[in-house]
């Protein structure tokens, strides 16, 4: 594993943030032996603000990257920045709303999702997600759904009960199959 900050904190900033999160990934393949990792077996994990990054993902499915992970990730750019009542510019709703990486009328043939969702996060954020998922299953995709109905954001972090632990575990356990 490997973890980085993107950056992201505007939309302004985002195609800074995005060039980061390529950077990150090409980093992790030309250093893959320094990290025990295999170049063309990855899986990219979102949490919060990460999510807008798995879009060109979705979009462009690498080969190398082979399952991705969402927790309690921004799923809607156009929804986020409707609750900001920010207007976003469309290239942006475009380009980085997971939300529209799935064509309509064709099944998704891009690698396994895992969306984890917690129950006490903003209404507007699992909204997001609500779509994300029905727009993913109109499209045939392969998604694993698991919600903590108690877990606030960062439940990962701030929520040492057993349902952030089952979570947990049956991420890692997804990652290893689908790696």
């Amino acid at each position: 594993a490997m973890t980085f900050n993107h950056g992201f904190v505007s939309v302004a900033g985002i195609g800074a943030s995005a060039a980061n999160v390529d950077a990150a990934i090409v980093y992790a393949r030309e250093n893959a032996p320094d990290f025990h990792l295999d170049p063309d077996r990855l899986c990219f994990w979102a949490f919060s603000g990460g999510g807008p990054f798995l879009a060109p993902i979705l979009r462009e499915r690498p080969p190398y990257v082979r399952s991705l992970v969402s927790y309690y990730a921004i799923l809607d750019t156009a929804a986020f920045h409707n609750m900001l009542q920010t207007p976003t510019p469309e290239e942006i709703v475009r380009d980085y709303s997971p939300v529209n990486s799935f064509p309509a009328g064709e099944t998704f043939a891009g690698p396994p999702i895992l969306v984890a969702r917690a129950g006490r996060d903003w209404p507007w954020l699992n909204a997001t997600i609500h779509t994300f998922l029905a727009r993913a299953l109109a499209a045939n995709a392969t998604i694993d759904f698991m919600n903590h109905p108690q877990g606030q954001h960062g439940f990962d972090t701030f929520d040492d009960d057993a349902r952030s632990r089952e979570i947990i575990e049956r991420t890692i356990a997804f990652v290893k199959a689908h790696t």
